[in-house]
């Protein structure tokens, strides 16, 4: 009578399992189907986008750049993002996810925040190649990054700063802190040399004890014997830092805001005609570049440790979109 019982147990949870790993494969299935618009039978590898919602627009665009060149690597893409900042996962947990869909390649956001991981491994215990986007972290086990000539960077912000006020005014620049941050000197130098070269503008570099009050930088705005003509924020906290306030400032001033990165928040103030220019790393070319460097390593074994992601210039001009 025992026995019996155990094997009705035994069958009962091996009926379970079943049914729990079919599901699982049915719906991952239907996720990878969704996601690529390929039937996923005809592709050989598969590749996972990753990152967390506050990034979500730029994602979809480098998802989008992945996939239009997946055919050329025999590939199925699957953009893998929470749908709200409520629901965010942590990175740690994004990658265990690409282990559990035993995937081929990662293309991940990396943030400031974000922690340091081991490369996940696929369901072979081989490791999983890893492309980055974002900030870089030597610590973040990456087979390459893709980030930003800071030198080339740093010469268009001049270049639209210049198309922005003219080559006569006042410009505020926030950012980068020079003391903890190597690319400051490179953007900076360049920045400067530029709007020196080409124009008469005077330009003030806040620190960031000034970038961070709300009250004094109320004031440098409201300033009617010294006006500024534009600000030039080179990280995206600052660029909403100060489109908050200039939001409130309007009416009463006509200050450009020209903004390096984009995510969800600085897209709303762009919108809302906040912030004049933005100046951003373009995600659709930066995705095909991020599949060429997974399946350059997968068939050579290795590939550039840094490349430079592609420039895009975001504007407003006569009532619209340039």
């Amino acid at each position: 009578m025992k026995r019996s019982k155990i094997r009705i147990i035994l069958f009962s949870l091996l009926l379970l399992a079943s049914v729990f790993l079919i599901s699982t494969f049915f719906y991952l299935y239907a996720s990878l189907r969704k996601s690529s618009g390929d039937v996923i039978t005809s592709r050989n590898f598969h590749v996972v986008v990753l990152g967390q919602a506050e990034n979500l627009s730029f994602l979809q665009k480098v998802f989008e750049g992945a996939d239009r060149t997946s055919q050329n690597y025999n590939a199925v893409v699957e953009l893998h993002v929470p749908s709200s900042q409520a629901e965010d996962s942590n990175l740690l947990s994004l990658m265990e996810y690409a282990s559990f869909v035993n995937a081929d390649g990662i293309i991940a956001y990396i943030d400031s925040e974000s922690p340091v991981f081991d490369r996940p491994e696929r369901l072979t215990g081989d490791p999983i190649p890893i492309v980055t986007l974002g900030t870089f972290n030597p610590a973040i086990p990456q087979i390459s990054f893709l980030g930003t000539n800071y030198s080339e960077l740093g010469r268009e912000l001049a270049y639209q700063t210049i198309d922005a006020v003219g080559k006569q005014g006042r410009v505020l620049i926030t950012g980068l802190d020079g003391s903890n941050n190597p690319t400051y000197s490179t953007l900076m130098n360049s920045l400067m040399l530029t709007l020196r070269q080409n124009t008469s503008i005077t330009y003030e570099v806040l620190n960031s004890e000034v970038a961070k009050n709300e009250v004094e930088i109320n004031i440098l705005l409201k300033d009617k014997e010294n006006p500024v003509d534009a600000v030039v924020c080179l990280t995206e906290e600052d660029s909403i830092s100060f489109a908050r306030i200039m939001t409130s400032l309007k009416d009463e001033r006509d200050i450009k805001l020209i903004c390096y990165g984009e995510n969800e928040t600085i897209s709303q103030y762009y919108d809302k005609n906040i912030i004049s220019t933005i100046v951003a790393v373009d995600p659709i070319k930066t995705g095909s570049q991020a599949m060429l460097e997974l399946f350059e390593y997968r068939n050579t074994g290795y590939t550039n440790s840094y490349i430079n992601a592609p420039l895009m210039i975001r504007k407003k001009q006569n009532g619209g979109e340039q």
